[in-house]
């Protein structure tokens, strides 16, 4: 369990290296009793690796390859990264711009994700609906959403979540050129990347893992109040989502 969380803490800063590395040693001296789900996160682990690269396909296949069966048979907490490989398949299709299969996978995960007692993969669900509605220029049912996303946040506290959620929020107002909303949205979420960066020591690698990232949490982190310019989609759009 303890390698588990090591492994889950790594993807959650983009530490996607570390991941695969640390799969390949501990499947070389503990084969049978974690082989899947070690196999399974190393592959969501690529699969953001190669959304952050631009290889949607590759990154699809890597999701789908959790989801399949044949080839990731069931384990302990296997729904668990199922959902976050479904997560990741709609990243994929946004990233492609298939918004029609984008659409239809996002139901079926809000769908799932209503079933769940977990407010994170809730929260998530409606920010990442909140995108696909946005990419099909419904501007209306990308604010409905993403203000049931920050409902949620304001019952819980759930900073990888919330950080997502705010700067989606924020990317959102900001191209509506709301710029009371847009700059508070901002704030939040770079209040909230910040937190998760201070629970680590200064020196610990994984913090600069996380404040030296792709794109999507560079640009909350570096831009202006007075640009007010959203994160756009030229990385990865979102991190799997917190378990706690």
């Amino acid at each position: 369990m303890y390698i588990l969380g090591e492994a889950w803490l790594r993807l959650l800063c983009f530490d996607f290296d570390g991941v695969r590395r640390l799969s390949k040693i501990v499947m070389r001296s503990d084969t049978e009793p974690h082989a899947s789900w070690l196999r399974t996160v190393s592959r969501i682990a690529s699969g953001y690796a190669e959304l952050l690269q631009g290889n949607h396909i590759a990154a699809y296949q890597c999701f789908s390859q959790v989801r399949d069966p044949q080839i990731t048979p069931k384990f302990f907490l296997h729904w668990h990264w199922r959902m976050f490989a479904r997560l990741g398949m709609i990243e994929a299709r946004l990233q492609a711009a298939d918004i029609a299969d984008a659409q239809r996978e996002v139901d079926d995960f809000l769908a799932s994700a209503h079933s769940l007692p977990c407010p994170n993969i809730r929260a998530m669900a409606w920010e990442i609906k909140s995108r696909v509605a946005k990419a099909e220029r419904d501007f209306d049912g990308a604010r409905t959403c993403i203000h049931k996303a920050l409902t949620i946040l304001d019952r819980f506290d759930i900073p990888v979540a919330a950080w997502q959620v705010h700067r989606t929020a924020w990317d959102l107002y900001a191209g509506e050129r709301d710029r009371e909303r847009a700059d508070g949205h901002w704030a939040r979420s770079k209040d909230m990347i910040m937190r998760i960066a201070d629970s680590f020591d200064y020196d610990e690698p994984l913090r600069e893992s996380l404040l030296i990232p792709p794109p999507v949490v560079r640009r909350v982190l570096a831009v202006a109040r007075e640009g007010l310019q959203g994160c756009g989609s030229d990385s990865v759009a979102s991190l799997p989502m917190s378990g706690k």
